[in-house]
C-alpha cells in the first residue's frame, strides 16, 4: 500500500519567502505533501495552536534559518523556534538548513536587535548539536539539499504516512476476508477431526437409539462358594447406556467406570436385590467404550500408571457431554405436558 507523507516547511516569514517556495515545490514534485503557514505566518498564540495541530499530522519537519530570529511569542521565543520545539517534542524528524554566509546578507534580512541576534545564535548552536543540519547559499541549493535529506530521512526514520480512505477500507476488508478464511480453515479442521474416521464409511454403525444386549452374571452376596452365578442379559439402547455411564466419564475412566454405573441399572432391570453382585462381561464393557468412541461420544487417550505401564482411558467429548446432560437433566413440567398431548 502506497503511503503519502506530509512535510512541514518552517522558517521566518518575509525574509525567506522564495526559499520556502522552492523547497515546497521540490517536496511536492517528489510526491510529498508540503505543509506551511503561507496564508498567515505565525504571529499570535492562537495561530500557534493551529500550527501545532498541522505539525502533529506531519511526518517530517524542515526548518530553514537565515539572518532573522522572527516574531516573538509571550515567552520570549520566536514562533519559528516554538514550531521546532513542538516538532521535536512530538518525535518528528527535524531537517534543519542554515544560511552559511549570514555576514553577506542585506541589512533588511539581518536582525538589528542585539538580544534577537543572541537568541538566533543560541538557536543555531542548539540545532547543530541536536538535529540533522546542512548549510545553503541560494534557494536552488537549498531545495536540492532539502530533498536529498528528506529521502535519506525516509530510510532512517520511516514516517507513519497517510493512505486514501477508500484504499484503507479496501485493505481492511481484504484483511477481514483473510482472517475469516483462516478461521474457516481452522473450523473445517475441527469439524473434520470430530467426524467419524474413514474406517466407518462403509459400516452401518448402530446409532444411539438402537439396542445392545449386555451380558452379565448375578450372584447373591451370601451363601458361600456353593452358590452358582446366574448368566443374564439385558437390552439397552446406546442412548440409555450413555445416560447411565456418562457421569463417570466426565473425567478419564476405564472399564471400571462402566461397572460402577451400570451395575445398579442392570440390578433394577433384572429385579435383583441390593444384596446381589453383578459382573458385566468384560468383552461387552470394552465394546461399549469402542462404540461410544466410534459414535463420537467419547475419546480415548493413553495414560501412564503410577506403578508402571500404561492404560487406555476414555472421556466424554463435548458432543457426548451434551447428549448425556440432555438425558439426565430434569425436564420442565410444561415440556412433559406438551409431550402427553
Amino acid at each position: 500500500m502506497e503511503k503519502i507523507f506530509h512535510v512541514f516547511v518552517s522558517s521566518t516569514y518575509s525574509d525567506l519567502i522564495e526559499e520556502r517556495k522552492k523547497v515546497s515545490e521540490a517536496v511536492a514534485k517528489a510526491g510529498y505533501v508540503a505543509e506551511g503557514m503561507e496564508i498567515f505566518p505565525a504571529s499570535s498564540q492562537k495561530q500557534m495552536s493551529f500550527i501545532e495541530r498541522v505539525i502533529d499530522r506531519c511526518d517530517y519537519y524542515i526548518l530553514i534559518l537565515a539572518g532573522r530570529y522572527g516574531s516573538l511569542a509571550e515567552d520570549g521565543l520566536s514562533y519559528t523556534e516554538k514550531e521546532f520545539l513542538h516538532a521535536k517534542s512530538m518525535g518528528i524528524p527535524v531537517l534543519a538548513f542554515i544560511r552559511n554566509d549570514l555576514e553577506n546578507l542585506p541589512i533588511n534580512k539581518i536582525e538589528e536587535d542585539l538580544e534577537n541576534k543572541q537568541r538566533l545564535s543560541t538557536f543555531i548552536d542548539s540545532l547543530k548539536n541536536e538535529s540533522m543540519v546542512d548549510f545553503w547559499a541560494n534557494p536552488d541549493e537549498l531545495s536540492t539539499k532539502a530533498l536529498a535529506a528528506l529521502s535519506q530521512a525516509r530510510v532512517t526514520f520511516e514516517g507513519v504516512g497517510w493512505i486514501r480512505a477508500d484504499t484503507a477500507a479496501s485493505n481492511e476488508i481484504l484483511n477481514d476476508i483473510n482472517n475469516l478464511r483462516k478461521e474457516n480453515e481452522e473450523l473445517r479442521s475441527i469439524i473434520s477431526a470430530a467426524k467419524q474416521p474413514p474406517i466407518f464409511d462403509n459400516i452401518n454403525l448402530a446409532g444411539l437409539d438402537e439396542e445392545f444386549i449386555i451380558h452379565f452374571e448375578s450372584k447373591p452376596r451370601v451363601g458361600g462358594s456353593n452358590v452358582r452365578k446366574t448368566p443374564r442379559t439385558s437390552s439397552m439402547t446406546w442412548r440409555a447406556i450413555l445416560a447411565a455411564i456418562g457421569p463417570q466419564f466426565r473425567t478419564p475412566s476405564n472399564t471400571s467406570g462402566i461397572s460402577s454405573s451400570l451395575d445398579s441399572v442392570l440390578r433394577k432391570v433384572a429385579n435383583l436385590s441390593a444384596e446381589t453382585n453383578i459382573t458385566i462381561d468384560m468383552a461387552d464393557k470394552q465394546r461399549i467404550l469402542m462404540q461410544m468412541e466410534a459414535l463420537g461420544m467419547m475419546r480415548a487417550a493413553t495414560y501412564n500408571l503410577k506403578n508402571g505401564g500404561h492404560e487406555v482411558f476414555h472421556q466424554l467429548t463435548n458432543q457426548g457431554l451434551a447428549h448425556m446432560l440432555r438425558e439426565n437433566v430434569v425436564k420442565s413440567a410444561d415440556d412433559a405436558a406438551i409431550a402427553l398431548e
